[in-house]
């Protein structure tokens, strides 16, 4: 799932994937409207600019895990003690796109040998 953006920038491709609800992709992700205000073309683009921003976020851990499944089962229930502890998927809902950046900061941190 993590290795072609381009057949993974919808919502329905994600939730097929993963084997999980439409609405609890979107919810993972920090998005809060309704799947029927996916027909409002600004929040088509919110849709598929989050979905582009959490799979980079994702692709950056995913040699960590076994698998892509592993990969989203971190991201969703994964407490990391250097966000008092939240999830990823809680800190990306709370924060949105400063809340993803922040994650990719951790990540390099740990990349590059630094743990808490």
């Amino acid at each position: 799932m993590f290795n072609d953006i381009d057949k993974n920038d919808s919502l329905e491709n994600w939730a097929k994937a993963l084997s999980i609800p439409t609405q609890t992709v979107m919810y993972s992700i920090g998005l809060s409207f309704e799947l029927s205000d996916l027909r409002n073309p600004v929040n088509k683009l919110l849709v598929k600019k989050r979905l582009r921003d959490i799979y980079a976020l994702l692709n950056s851990v995913r040699t960590w895990f076994e698998s892509d499944k592993e990969c989203w089962t971190w991201f969703v229930s994964k407490q990391l003690p250097a966000f008092s502890p939240s999830t990823p998927s809680e800190i990306v809902r709370r924060y949105q796109d400063r809340g993803i950046n922040g994650l990719y900061d951790w990540i390099e941190e740990r990349k590059t040998g630094n743990f808490q």
